[in-house]
Protein backbone atom coordinates (compact mmCIF):
# COMPACT_ATOMS: atom_id res chain seq x y z
CA UNK A 1 0.00 0.00 0.00
CA UNK A 2 1.36 3.40 -1.01
CA UNK A 3 1.28 6.03 1.76
CA UNK A 4 -1.03 8.92 1.02
CA UNK A 5 0.75 12.21 0.47
CA UNK A 6 -0.73 15.62 1.07
CA UNK A 7 -0.46 18.58 -1.27
CA UNK A 8 2.97 20.07 -1.99
CA UNK A 9 1.59 23.54 -1.16
CA UNK A 10 -1.61 24.76 0.43
CA UNK A 11 -3.22 27.95 1.71
CA UNK A 12 -4.86 28.68 5.03
CA UNK A 13 -7.89 30.94 4.83
CA UNK A 14 -9.77 33.00 7.45
CA UNK A 15 -12.80 35.23 7.06
CA UNK A 16 -11.70 38.89 7.16
CA UNK A 17 -15.25 40.21 6.73
CA UNK A 18 -16.03 42.93 4.19
CA UNK A 19 -16.08 40.25 1.45
CA UNK A 20 -12.36 39.58 1.98
CA UNK A 21 -10.24 36.77 3.42
CA UNK A 22 -6.93 36.58 5.26
CA UNK A 23 -4.69 33.94 3.71
CA UNK A 24 -1.13 32.61 3.66
CA UNK A 25 0.56 30.04 1.40
CA UNK A 26 2.54 27.19 2.97
CA UNK A 27 4.80 24.35 1.85
CA UNK A 28 3.92 20.78 2.84
CA UNK A 29 6.38 20.96 5.76
CA UNK A 30 4.57 23.99 7.22
CA UNK A 31 7.04 26.65 6.05
CA UNK A 32 5.23 29.87 5.13
CA UNK A 33 5.98 30.80 1.52
CA UNK A 34 3.77 33.86 1.07
CA UNK A 35 1.60 36.13 3.19
CA UNK A 36 -0.19 36.72 5.37
CA UNK A 37 -2.31 38.79 3.01
CA UNK A 38 -5.85 40.10 2.77
CA UNK A 39 -7.78 40.06 -0.50
CA UNK A 40 -11.00 39.07 -2.21
CA UNK A 41 -11.55 35.29 -2.24
CA UNK A 42 -10.94 35.10 -6.00
CA UNK A 43 -7.43 36.56 -5.49
CA UNK A 44 -6.27 33.66 -3.28
CA UNK A 45 -3.88 31.27 -5.08
CA UNK A 46 -5.73 28.31 -6.58
CA UNK A 47 -4.20 25.76 -4.19
CA UNK A 48 -5.84 23.32 -1.79
CA UNK A 49 -7.14 25.33 1.17
CA UNK A 50 -7.88 24.71 4.83
CA UNK A 51 -9.11 26.85 7.69
CA UNK A 52 -12.29 28.57 8.76
CA UNK A 53 -12.57 30.60 5.53
CA UNK A 54 -12.68 27.66 3.13
CA UNK A 55 -16.44 28.05 2.77
CA UNK A 56 -15.85 31.44 1.17
CA UNK A 57 -13.47 29.88 -1.36
CA UNK A 58 -15.88 27.03 -2.09
CA UNK A 59 -18.41 29.62 -3.21
CA UNK A 60 -15.80 30.87 -5.69
CA UNK A 61 -15.22 27.31 -6.99
CA UNK A 62 -11.66 26.99 -5.61
CA UNK A 63 -10.35 23.65 -4.22
CA UNK A 64 -10.24 22.79 -0.53
CA UNK A 65 -7.95 20.21 1.13
CA UNK A 66 -10.64 17.84 2.36
CA UNK A 67 -13.71 17.70 4.51
CA UNK A 68 -11.46 16.47 7.36
CA UNK A 69 -9.30 19.64 7.24
CA UNK A 70 -9.72 21.90 10.30
CA UNK A 71 -12.45 24.51 9.90
CA UNK A 72 -11.71 26.36 13.14
CA UNK A 73 -8.81 27.08 15.46
CA UNK A 74 -8.66 24.66 18.39
CA UNK A 75 -7.50 26.42 21.57
CA UNK A 76 -6.57 23.08 23.15
CA UNK A 77 -4.21 22.16 20.32
CA UNK A 78 -2.68 25.64 20.36
CA UNK A 79 -2.11 25.32 24.12
CA UNK A 80 -0.32 21.99 23.61
CA UNK A 81 1.97 23.14 20.79
CA UNK A 82 2.15 26.84 21.65
CA UNK A 83 5.63 26.66 23.16
CA UNK A 84 6.98 25.04 19.99
CA UNK A 85 5.53 27.68 17.65
CA UNK A 86 7.84 30.44 16.38
CA UNK A 87 7.62 33.77 18.17
CA UNK A 88 5.32 36.14 16.28
CA UNK A 89 6.84 39.21 17.93
CA UNK A 90 5.17 42.12 19.64
CA UNK A 91 4.69 44.38 16.62
CA UNK A 92 1.13 44.30 15.25
CA UNK A 93 0.69 43.32 11.63
CA UNK A 94 -1.88 45.49 9.86
CA UNK A 95 -3.03 43.92 6.61
CA UNK A 96 -5.58 46.48 5.44
CA UNK A 97 -5.91 50.23 5.45
CA UNK A 98 -7.81 51.73 8.38
CA UNK A 99 -11.41 52.81 7.89
CA UNK A 100 -10.81 56.13 9.61
CA UNK A 101 -8.86 58.67 7.60
CA UNK A 102 -7.36 62.04 8.42
CA UNK A 103 -9.45 64.78 6.78
CA UNK A 104 -7.74 66.53 3.89
CA UNK A 105 -9.02 69.98 4.86
CA UNK A 106 -10.80 71.39 7.90
CA UNK A 107 -14.59 71.48 7.76
CA UNK A 108 -16.26 74.85 7.80
CA UNK A 109 -18.21 75.71 10.93
CA UNK A 110 -19.90 78.73 9.32
CA UNK A 111 -23.64 78.61 8.74
CA UNK A 112 -24.55 77.83 5.17
CA UNK A 113 -27.21 79.99 3.49
CA UNK A 114 -30.56 78.22 3.25
CA UNK A 115 -31.69 77.43 -0.22
CA UNK A 116 -35.09 78.76 -1.20
CA UNK A 117 -36.02 75.67 -3.19
CA UNK A 118 -39.75 75.16 -3.38
CA UNK A 119 -40.55 78.14 -1.12
CA UNK A 120 -43.17 80.67 -2.07
CA UNK A 121 -42.82 84.30 -1.21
Amino acid sequence: MVPRRGPEEFVTVFDARRREVYWARYAADGTRLEGPSVSAPDQVPALPACGPGTGLLAREGLPTVSSAAPKALDAGVLALVGRDLPDAGLTPLYLRRPDAEVPTRPKSTLLQPRLAVGRRR
